[in-house]
C-alpha cells in the first residue's frame, strides 16, 4: 500500500519543475531580469513621449490659467477664495462678523451669473475704504494683493506638482506589475509556488513528509526570497532614477514659468499703482450705488 508521503512525493516527481535542476530555474530568473531591462528601456522611451505631449498640454493650461489670473484681477472680481479674503482681512478694519457675513454673501452670489453680482462684490469690498490714502492703497497693492497672487500661483503650482507625480507612479506601478506578473505566471513557476505553498500549509508536524521534500522546499524558499529581494532592489532603483529624470524638466519648467507670472505680477501691480486702478474700483462702487437709486 502506497503511503501518503510517498504519493505526495511522487506528484513532485511528476511536475514540471521538479523535472528542472536549480541552474536552469536560476538561469530563468537573471533571464527573464534581462529582459526586464530591456523592457523597461521601451517603458522609458515610451514615458518620454507621453511626459513632453503632457508638457505641451501645460503649455496651454499656462496660457489659459495666466488669462484667468489677468480676468480676475481685473476688476478685483467676485471670484476671490477664501485664502485672498484673510490676506485682505489684514488689512482691513471690518470686524469678524462683518466678514463673516460678506462671505457667506459671496458664497451665494457666486453660484450666480457674474453680471448679477460682479457690481455688488464691488460694492462691498469698497464700502469702507473711500477714504483711503494713495499711500494706504499702494500700501494694500503692494502687500495682501501681491501674496494673494502668490499664494494662487503656489496652490496652482502645488496641484500640477501633485498630478504629475500620481500620473508618474501610476504608470510605473502598473508597468512594474505587469512585469513580475509575467514572472510569477510562466507555467513551471507557478505550479512551484502553488505546490510549495499547499506543501507548508499542511503544517511542518505532518510525520510523513519525506526528506527530499523539505531539501528542494529550502532550496525553493531561499531561491524565491534571493529574487524577491533582488526585484525590489532593482525596482527600486528604477523609480529613483524614473523620478529624478522628470523631476529636472518639471523643475525647469515651473522655473521658467514662474518667471513669466513674477514679470506680469510685478508689471500688473506697477500698472495698478501708476494708473491708480483703485479709482477704477471706486468708480464702480458709485456706478453701483446710481444704480441702485432707480
Amino acid at each position: 500500500m502506497k503511503t501518503r508521503g510517498y504519493q505526495e512525493s511522487n506528484s513532485l516527481q511528476n511536475s514540471e519543475f521538479r523535472d528542472r535542476p536549480e541552474k536552469w530555474k536560476e538561469d530563468q530568473w537573471n533571464d527573464f531580469m534581462k529582459e526586464t531591462e530591456r523592457d523597461w528601456e521601451k517603458f522609458n522611451t515610451s514615458m518620454e513621449n507621453l511626459t513632453s505631449s503632457w508638457f505641451e498640454k501645460k503649455e496651454l493650461e499656462w496660457e489659459g490659467w495666466i488669462k484667468a489670473m489677468q480676468n480676475r484681477w481685473a476688476y478685483y472680481n467676485k471670484n476671490m477664495d477664501d485664502c485672498v479674503l484673510n490676506v485682505i482681512k489684514n488689512s482691513l478694519n471690518w470686524t469678524d462678523f462683518q466678514w463673516q457675513k460678506w462671505i457667506r454673501l459671496m458664497k451665494n452670489k457666486a453660484m450666480k451669473h457674474f453680471e448679477s453680482s460682479g457690481d455688488e462684490y464691488i460694492l462691498d469690498v469698497f464700502r469702507r475704504n473711500t477714504s483711503w490714502t494713495t499711500e494706504q492703497w499702494k500700501e494694500w497693492i503692494k502687500t495682501p494683493i501681491r501674496e494673494s497672487m502668490e499664494k494662487d500661483w503656489e496652490y496652482w503650482i502645488a496641484e500640477d506638482q501633485y498630478k504629475l507625480d500620481n500620473w508618474m507612479l501610476e504608470n510605473f506601478d502598473k508597468w512594474k506589475t505587469k512585469r513580475i506578473t509575467e514572472w510569477k505566471e510562466k507555467k513551471w513557476k507557478a505550479e512551484e509556488d502553488e505546490y510549495w505553498a499547499n506543501w507548508e500549509a499542511k503544517g511542518s508536524k505532518d510525520k510523513s513528509k519525506v526528506l527530499i521534500d523539505r531539501k528542494n522546499w529550502n532550496l525553493w524558499k531561499e531561491r524565491t526570497y534571493r529574487e524577491e529581494r533582488q526585484w525590489e532592489m532593482y525596482t527600486e532603483r528604477k523609480k529613483k532614477e524614473f523620478f529624478s529624470k522628470d523631476v529636472v524638466e518639471w523643475m525647469k519648467w515651473k522655473s521658467e514659468k514662474t518667471e513669466m507670472f513674477e514679470n506680469w505680477k510685478e508689471n500688473t501691480l506697477s500698472t495698478w499703482i501708476k494708473e491708480k486702478q483703485w479709482n477704477v474700483w471706486l468708480h464702480k462702487d458709485k456706478e453701483v450705488g446710481r444704480r441702485k437709486l432707480y
